[in-house]
């Protein structure tokens, strides 16, 4: 009885896992956001993502906008996280020294 109730939490911790990494990113409206340390963003009242679209140059650009989907880091106080198709994209707040 213990083992049947072990494997089926541990079927439902996987589904959660696999929804949870498969489901569609989406931006907080009011929170500025930056991509690939480049760009700066802001999320509309649909939930979309707008960045601004200059060129950016910088070899750190590529590295961010070819990382793991999925992949969730911090940089100060800021959260960012890897974008299918959009790359590195983190909250771009004003961090208290």
């Amino acid at each position: 009885m213990k083992s049947t109730i072990g494997v089926f939490l541990a079927v439902i911790a996987i589904g959660i896992l696999l929804c949870s990494t498969t489901a569609e990113w989406v931006c907080q409206p009011g929170v500025p956001y930056k991509e690939n340390e480049c760009n700066n963003c802001t999320c509309s009242e649909s939930n979309k993502l707008v960045c601004g679209d200059k060129g950016c140059l910088d070899p750190i650009e590529s590295f961010l906008f070819n990382c793991q989907v999925g992949t969730i880091t911090e940089k100060d106080c800021n959260r960012c996280e890897c974008i299918k198709d959009i790359g590195t994209v983190c909250t771009n707040k004003i961090c208290e020294t």
